[in-house]
Protein backbone atom coordinates (compact mmCIF):
# COMPACT_ATOMS: atom_id res chain seq x y z
CA UNK A 1 0.00 0.00 0.00
CA UNK A 2 1.68 3.48 -1.06
CA UNK A 3 1.32 6.00 1.15
CA UNK A 4 0.78 9.34 0.55
CA UNK A 5 3.27 12.03 2.46
CA UNK A 6 2.71 15.88 3.09
CA UNK A 7 5.78 17.89 2.06
CA UNK A 8 6.44 19.16 5.41
CA UNK A 9 6.37 15.40 6.88
CA UNK A 10 9.35 14.14 4.42
CA UNK A 11 11.94 16.59 6.47
CA UNK A 12 11.78 13.68 8.82
CA UNK A 13 11.84 10.76 7.03
CA UNK A 14 14.59 9.49 5.17
CA UNK A 15 13.29 8.30 2.14
CA UNK A 16 15.02 7.77 -1.57
CA UNK A 17 13.78 9.88 -3.55
CA UNK A 18 15.56 9.31 -6.49
CA UNK A 19 13.15 8.60 -9.19
CA UNK A 20 10.79 11.84 -7.81
CA UNK A 21 10.45 14.64 -10.68
CA UNK A 22 8.75 17.31 -7.95
CA UNK A 23 10.90 20.28 -6.96
CA UNK A 24 10.71 19.73 -3.54
CA UNK A 25 11.84 16.07 -3.70
CA UNK A 26 14.95 17.24 -5.87
CA UNK A 27 15.84 19.61 -2.65
CA UNK A 28 16.50 16.49 -0.67
CA UNK A 29 17.83 14.75 -3.25
CA UNK A 30 20.68 17.00 -3.61
CA UNK A 31 19.84 18.86 -6.94
CA UNK A 32 19.92 15.83 -8.71
CA UNK A 33 16.95 14.15 -11.02
CA UNK A 34 17.01 10.64 -13.15
CA UNK A 35 15.58 11.35 -16.79
CA UNK A 36 15.60 9.34 -20.03
CA UNK A 37 19.05 8.68 -22.15
CA UNK A 38 17.68 10.58 -25.05
CA UNK A 39 16.40 13.66 -22.81
CA UNK A 40 20.29 13.85 -21.39
CA UNK A 41 22.09 15.15 -24.12
CA UNK A 42 23.95 18.31 -23.09
CA UNK A 43 23.05 18.01 -19.29
CA UNK A 44 26.10 16.70 -16.40
CA UNK A 45 26.18 13.68 -15.15
CA UNK A 46 25.61 13.06 -11.06
CA UNK A 47 28.53 10.22 -10.60
CA UNK A 48 31.15 8.02 -12.53
CA UNK A 49 29.65 5.23 -15.09
CA UNK A 50 32.24 2.32 -14.85
CA UNK A 51 32.67 -0.29 -17.77
CA UNK A 52 33.91 -3.48 -17.46
CA UNK A 53 35.35 -5.75 -19.70
CA UNK A 54 36.87 -8.96 -18.82
CA UNK A 55 40.37 -9.46 -19.23
CA UNK A 56 40.37 -5.69 -20.86
CA UNK A 57 39.53 -2.42 -18.80
CA UNK A 58 37.71 -2.33 -15.49
CA UNK A 59 37.18 1.89 -14.79
CA UNK A 60 35.10 5.20 -15.49
CA UNK A 61 33.82 4.83 -18.84
CA UNK A 62 32.29 8.35 -17.96
CA UNK A 63 33.69 10.79 -15.53
CA UNK A 64 30.83 12.92 -12.57
CA UNK A 65 29.98 16.22 -14.28
CA UNK A 66 30.36 15.03 -18.08
CA UNK A 67 28.58 16.85 -20.29
CA UNK A 68 26.52 14.37 -22.39
CA UNK A 69 26.59 14.21 -26.20
CA UNK A 70 24.88 13.01 -28.77
CA UNK A 71 27.70 10.43 -29.66
CA UNK A 72 27.98 9.48 -25.86
CA UNK A 73 24.24 7.50 -26.45
CA UNK A 74 25.43 4.44 -28.06
CA UNK A 75 28.03 3.84 -25.83
CA UNK A 76 25.54 3.82 -22.83
CA UNK A 77 22.75 1.81 -24.00
CA UNK A 78 26.00 -0.65 -24.67
CA UNK A 79 26.73 -0.22 -21.43
CA UNK A 80 23.21 -0.67 -20.58
CA UNK A 81 22.08 2.92 -19.24
CA UNK A 82 18.83 4.35 -19.96
CA UNK A 83 18.11 6.38 -17.80
CA UNK A 84 20.99 9.14 -16.08
CA UNK A 85 21.09 10.98 -12.84
CA UNK A 86 22.27 14.44 -13.83
CA UNK A 87 23.09 17.58 -11.70
CA UNK A 88 20.64 20.28 -12.58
Amino acid sequence: MNTIYHPKELETLSLGLTMCQSHHARQYNGGMTTIKLEDAIGTRLAHDITEIRPDAFKGPSFRRGHKVQEKDVCRLMRLGRRHLTIVE
